[in-house]
């Protein structure tokens, strides 16, 4: 019975764990998607809709910095915030200024993180 139970448990947390990896690179997804959006609506010169896709590339991106785990790996996850408060703060400086480089240097460094989560995520499903 205790390595069934064992068994039943190891299943139920790799369940969740991928549920927690699913949510991260949907996050993800959602904040390059929204930052194309913002710079396109600023294109247009829709500045409500630019200055309301930048935010929730922010908001995400505060979501994304509150869920590290400093404790698992402090040398990567610093690393992580070091990128997230980076691309937080040239979004801000693109909502202020209207700058759409900025957003670009935003997306930048956020599509080498998404795409090395998606990489982790089908390697972990592949094994």
């Amino acid at each position: 019975m205790n390595a069934e139970y064992a068994m039943n448990r190891y299943r139920a947390v790799t369940d969740e764990t991928a549920i927690a990896e699913e949510i991260l690179l949907r996050l993800l997804d959602g904040a390059l998607r929204f930052a194309e959006e913002g710079k396109a609506a600023m294109a247009a010169k829709d500045f409500a809709l630019k200055g309301k896709r930048l935010m929730q590339v922010v908001a995400i991106i505060d979501e994304l910095v509150t869920a590290l785990d400093r404790e698992v790996a402090p040398e990567v996850t610093a690393n992580l915030a070091r990128i997230y408060q980076f691309a937080r703060g040239r979004l801000i400086h693109a909502n202020t200024t209207l700058t759409a480089k900025s957003v670009d240097e935003a997306i930048r460094v956020l599509t080498p993180v998404r795409d090395a989560f998606h990489k982790a995520i089908q390697q972990q499903k592949a094994a």
